[in-house]
């Protein structure tokens, strides 16, 4: 009966030889279009990533670690490679202290996003809240809707934070609008957060959505 099937499919292959070619090179080329349109899409991802991070120390060698760095934080909290980048830059440009600081920018990089992790986040929820965090840092401060979004997709790392500061998540809100949550004040929270973070983190799993990262 199997035979007698595959006899019956070859013949009909063979007597549509035409059309099935024709829909096999249609198909080929539209796997060679994505993967073309895929290929730009990612190039251009890492050309703005190096021009973002290249705004944190412009010479080559310093461009090529930061990226380095970028890449193996990346991998280490598996979290998004486009967001890390923005994060750092975002940091690098506006803590005087870290600009001049790489160990301790990859410190407070690498805190935030496993604190992120450890809130349970989806691949993308914590994605988005990677880009909220970015936007406080390059505002200067944490408050409305970058507050919001910390305290809702990353209840952990609010958490780490606040108990650096030596306040509650609670009271994060009145100290938000108060202007008190500047980029310096997180920048030395997430830098005293970092020993007990890594301890929770090096406990949990990665989801395999995160692992795709």
């Amino acid at each position: 009966k199997t035979g007698g099937a595959f006899e019956r499919l070859t013949k009909v292959l063979k007597e549509n030889s035409y059309w099935v070619g024709s829909l096999v090179s249609g198909f080929l080329s539209l796997i060679s279009i994505e993967l073309a349109s895929h290929f730009v899409r990612i190039t251009d991802q890492l050309t703005l990533m190096k021009n973002r991070l290249g705004t944190v120390n412009p010479e080559v060698v310093k461009l090529e670690e930061n990226f380095d760095s970028v890449v193996q934080i990346a991998m280490e909290t598996r979290s998004n490679l486009a967001a890390v980048a923005n994060l750092y830059s975002r940091i690098g440009r506006n803590s005087k202290r870290l600009q001049k600081d790489q160990e301790a920018l990859i410190r407070v990089v690498r805190t935030i996003n496993q604190g992120f992790q450890l809130s349970g986040a989806t691949a993308e929820e914590a994605r988005n809240a990677i880009v909220q965090l970015s936007q406080a840092f390059a505002s200067g401060r944490l408050q409305g809707d970058e507050l919001r979004s910390v305290l809702e997709l990353a209840p952990e790392a609010a958490k780490g934070l606040a108990k650096a500061i030596g306040i509650t998540t609670g009271t994060m809100r009145r100290f938000a609008a108060e202007g008190m949550i500047t980029t310096e004040v997180m920048v030395a929270a997430f830098e005293k957060a970092s020993a007990e973070t890594q301890a929770k983190f090096d406990n949990i799993k990665a989801t395999i959505s995160q692992a795709m990262e």
